[in-house]
């Protein structure tokens, strides 16, 4: 069949037939700027349409006056009639069945276009029904297809673009439907994209390439934030706040206050508590208060959001009566000269998306982990342990003169698992403020109580620079 130029002018729309979705127009309208019409449209002899309802109104939205087109010269029953037999004889790729089936739909519903329509309500003749049998329904007669894989299919065609079909057309992915199907419901900017990567790397679906590029933007997202939020010095005295005094009797009533405050805001409790072990290298706080009082004090953290950080065995019995069972918990893990060289992490009334933090591999030498590496993968996101953050040391440099300082990486990491943007955190066992320190560093509100006078003192320093 030969391709030829008409007038868009002389090209009629038969009466019934469905309008044209607005955004597929801009998106192939774009298209045909950038790469051209890779497939014409079809009229017969009357110049009435066939197929492509959505190119030419792309044509026009572009001041085009003329299209490329082919004319049928078979007629319409004809061509249906071949369609149908390459359906059913020809050996096609998913993608392939998908082109012949859009043009199927748009002969179809051309001939019928009452078969677009609603057929006939209560009170109607079954014998009226048959008249509008959809395109669907006769498809699967005439081809011993499922309706629901012709709608999955049909679907495919639709929202695919053409200049990504060309991409797709000689590749695995032409003939995995479940892919090209999860391709289809995609934002048309991200289907590009996410094309490009999957042609690259055919040991990734679909599924997996998407979530990927969803936590880069989320990371992308938060260094914004942070970075948004450093520049701006007058901000850090209205996003950090810090209160010198006894958390059992300031803590009820800044939650009040945060919560009249910013009633749209969610509060998260993010902390290392004192272990109640008798430690005696605090600068003022006793460790050591009795069973009942110290379950009394964790007790004020019930109901919300929160990660507490404990000792292993010590902590169990005070931690637990106080707060109940954890909704999960993860462990960290760290080099010492002690036995037990970890802690777990308690958390209640919210999930870690794990999505957020890519731990290293543990097995870089695995023939599929390398694999993965070498496609530029930096980690796994299954893992609820860490092993890859230490403790502060004596030598450490961000060490202050808090005797248990725990690192900014760990608190950073239990923000960035746990909050969204509007989250504010609160740690009512403040310390030397390294939990504000993380908060900084990932452009969250925070909200710190310290006890001890000194090192209240050395938060601010370190936090708001006073």
């Amino acid at each position: 069949m030969q391709v030829k130029n008409i007038s868009i002018n002389r090209i009629k729309i038969k009466r019934g037939r469905r309008v044209a979705n607005k955004e597929r127009v801009l998106e192939i309208a774009e298209s045909i700027t950038t790469i051209g019409l890779l497939h014409p449209i079809s009229v017969n002899k009357q110049y009435q349409l066939v197929t492509g309802r959505h190119r030419l109104e792309a044509y026009k939205k572009l001041g085009k006056k003329t299209i490329p087109a082919i004319t049928t010269e078979k007629g319409l029953k004809a061509d249906l009639a071949e369609i149908d037999e390459n359906l059913i004889r020809q050996e096609l790729s998913v993608l392939e069945r998908a082109e012949c089936l859009q043009k199927r739909k748009d002969i179809y519903e051309t001939m019928y276009p009452e078969s677009i329509k609603r057929g006939p309500g209560r009170g109607h003749k079954e014998t009226n029904r048959t008249k509008f049998v959809s395109f669907t329904a006769d498809t699967s007669n005439k081809t011993g297809s499922g309706r629901r894989t012709i709608e999955h299919v049909v679907q495919i065609a639709n929202n695919i673009p053409p200049d990504l079909k060309k991409m797709i057309l000689k590749s695995d992915l032409a003939n995995n439907k479940n892919e090209l199907l999860h391709l289809a419901r995609l934002d048309s900017k991200l289907q590009n994209r996410v094309v490009k990567i999957r042609l690259k790397n055919d040991d990734m679906t679909i599924d997996e390439i998407v979530k990927d590029l969803l936590v880069k933007k989320r990371v992308r997202d938060r260094e914004r934030d942070r970075k948004k939020l450093l520049s701006n010095s007058a901000s850090k005295s209205d996003d950090i706040r810090l209160y010198h005094g006894d958390c059992r009797e300031l803590f009820p009533g800044i939650i009040k206050a945060l919560k009249k405050e910013s009633p749209d805001a969610d509060i998260i409790v993010i902390s290392d508590p004192p272990y109640n072990i008798k430690f005696a290298g605090y600068d003022k706080y006793s460790d050591n208060l009795p069973d009942a009082e110290y379950i009394k004090m964790m007790k004020m953290f019930r109901g919300l959001p929160s990660a507490i950080i404990q000792y292993p065995e010590e902590m169990m019995s005070l931690i637990y009566p106080a707060l109940g069972k954890p909704d999960e918990v993860l462990a960290w893990c760290y080099s010492s000269n002690i036995s037990r060289a970890f802690r777990l992490i308690n958390i209640y009334n919210t999930t870690p998306d794990y999505n957020m933090v890519r731990q290293p591999y543990k097995n870089p030498k695995d023939k599929k982990v390398k694999k993965l590496i070498k496609h530029g993968s930096s980690g796994t996101t299954i893992y609820d342990w860490f092993a890859d953050l230490q403790l502060e040391k004596n030598v450490s440099k961000g060490k202050n003169s808090h005797p248990c300082q725990i690192p900014v990486a760990l608190m950073e990491r239990l923000i960035i698992l746990l909050t969204k943007k509007n989250t504010i955190v609160v740690d009512p066992f403040a310390g030397v403020g390294t939990t504000g320190s993380a908060c900084r560093l990932t452009g969250h509100r925070f909200i710190g109580i310290e006890v001890s006078k000194k090192y209240y003192q050395l938060a601010r320093n370190r936090l708001l620079n006073i």
